[in-house]
């Protein structure tokens, strides 16, 4: 992964994760709703915005994958830069390696 640390999209500062939920409002797109962490400047991205690089990445590279082993395939994926470790776009990311390596 290329991300390694759980990191900000915004500012690349660690995350800081709460106990129990706060109101948070996501910095890029304005929406507000409970979370479990913001960086350490106080940042917060929704799973909206955190995943719409990730998921375009992944459609992408399934699209043109001629791989059969689904566990290479995320591996692969993975190593992109929009992939981060504690993002929602790894949901997408396993379910479309398996579909890709299952059509090839």
């Amino acid at each position: 992964m290329s991300a390694g640390l759980a990191i900000c999209l915004v500012c690349g500062e660690p995350l800081d994760y709460f106990e129990e939920a706060r109101e948070v409002a996501c910095h890029i797109c304005g929406k507000k709703e409970t979370g479990h962490s913001v960086c350490t400047a106080g940042h917060y991205v929704c799973d909206v915005c955190h995943r719409e690089g990730g998921v375009d990445h992944v459609m992408e590279y399934c699209s043109s994958a001629d791989s059969k082993n689904p566990v290479e395939m995320a591996m692969a994926m993975m190593d992109d830069k929009s992939i981060f470790p504690n993002g929602p776009e790894h949901h997408t990311l396993v379910g479309a390696a398996l579909l890709a390596a299952y059509k090839n």
